[in-house]
């Protein structure tokens, strides 16, 4: 988990310093942490086979929609 947690915060670090994240403010802060804790569980899903996999992609669509 400790792991999981390291790699998706690094991962999302590097992606906001390759494409220029602009100035930080509280509501795309709360995103980055909502998009680390996303990807935890997505990773933890799909690791434990079809079934896991299936529920990350029904998770991410209700996300998707619900952000409109």
């Amino acid at each position: 988990m400790i792991q999981n947690v390291i790699f998706n915060a690094m991962q999302q670090s590097l992606f906001a310093i390759a494409f220029g994240d602009e100035e930080p403010d509280d509501e795309k802060e709360a995103e980055k942490y909502g998009n680390i804790v996303n990807g935890m569980v997505d990773s933890l899903l799909r690791g434990t086979g079809f079934a896991g996999a299936a529920v990350s992609t029904v998770k991410n669509a209700i996300i998707k929609i619900a952000k409109g």
